[in-house]
């Protein structure tokens, strides 16, 4: 008989609990972010060499950038670009 009034009086202390101390720890995610100067300055170059990856998203200002450039620098511009992009397959 003790044993079922301990066991009653358990669960009405559990019952009688507050909420925030029956519910988990709300979920939290850690963002780790981190400056992207190089792959930034790669694309700068890729775009400015005329590669078409983004020459959908930015055409504009693609056009922009190759007008400021000289021929001379365009052209070192794209052999840059070829060589960052390796071997071609």
């Amino acid at each position: 008989m003790l044993r079922l009034l301990g066991l009653m009086a358990v669960v009405l202390m559990l019952a009688a609990a507050p909420a925030s101390a029956q519910q988990a720890p709300p979920q939290v995610t850690q963002w780790r972010v981190h400056s992207s100067e190089g792959l930034d300055a790669l694309l700068l170059l890729g775009a400015a060499a005329g590669d078409t990856m983004q020459a959908s998203i930015y055409p504009d200002e693609i056009a922009w950038v190759r007008s400021h450039i000289s021929p001379a620098g365009l052209a070192a511009l794209s052999a840059i670009d070829a060589r960052c992009a390796g071997p071609a397959n």
